[in-house]
């Protein structure tokens, strides 16, 4: 059986998300349809605040695979090796 979510929860949820990681003026979130377009905003301030907040993330050394927990970014690197 496949149930149906309301659009609202799921956008009420990622921007929950957003707000959560402090991304809310970097991420636009965008409801078309029954899709939501999530893309980063444009410009330069955008490309400063990233850089910023990029040492809250963990990165995978092999391929570029970014989190914000490190037991994630552990479990990832496992697959590098079996």
């Amino acid at each position: 059986m496949i149930r149906r979510l309301k659009k609202s929860v799921v956008l009420a949820a990622i921007k929950e998300f957003l707000k959560s990681k402090k991304l809310t003026e970097d991420i636009q979130v965008i409801p078309k349809d029954d899709a939501i377009i999530i893309k980063p905003r444009e410009g330069k301030e955008f490309k400063e605040n990233l850089e910023q907040k990029k040492e809250l993330f963990f990165e995978c050394s092999h391929r570029g695979f970014m989190t914000l927990y490190e037991e994630e970014l552990r479990t990832h690197k496992l697959i590098h090796y079996i």
